[in-house]
């Protein structure tokens, strides 16, 4: 198998999975797509890239972060007051899962 086929197959499981997300988010979420209409789908993609930027490799864990932009809005973590979730994605690239852990029980809290 080439590597060429290999990258192919891996971006292909990933766009599905990012529908599959965006999908399952508009079910717990309904008024996000109603509100942002034929822009929900662009929506979904910047918050998974932004979860990818700040380290995130996991797709649960770009799950998690993804979820939480539908809570605080996009890039949240670069807004005045959320200095706290900054730094708990900063750890992301070396303990994501505590990172997302964090994340999710301070939000909660």
């Amino acid at each position: 198998m080439r590597p060429e086929d290999n990258a192919a197959r891996e971006a292909d499981a990933w766009r599905q999975f990012v529908t599959r997300l965006a999908d399952h988010l508009a079910g717990r979420w309904p008024a996000m797509p109603e509100r942002l209409a034929a822009r929900y789908p662009a929506f979904v993609d910047l918050a998974v890239q932004q979860a990818l930027d700040t380290g995130l490799a996991r797709a649960a864990s770009v799950a998690r972060y993804v979820n939480l932009c539908f809570v605080w809005g996009p890039s949240f973590q670069d807004k005045p007051g959320f200095e706290w979730a900054a730094q708990l994605l900063a750890q992301a690239r070396r303990q994501e899962w505590l990172a997302l852990h964090q994340l999710l029980q301070r939000s909660l809290a």
